[in-house]
């Protein structure tokens, strides 16, 4: 079961695809999916529990 985190992310990362497949590349808001989407990541980061390494 995917968190609502990961859907969020999924969601951005499906409309930054879309809107960078149309024939008129609309670059403001390709940029604010993409500065959404790499919110999103560094919060998914930081929310992971930390892999112990021996």
């Amino acid at each position: 079961m995917k968190t609502e985190l990961e859907q969020e992310i999924e969601t951005l990362q499906a409309l930054r695809l879309s809107l960078l497949s149309e024939e008129v590349i609309l670059w403001d808001e390709v940029n604010a999916v993409e500065r959404d989407l790499k919110f999103l990541l560094g919060t998914q980061e930081l929310t992971q529990e930390p892999i112990d390494e021996e």
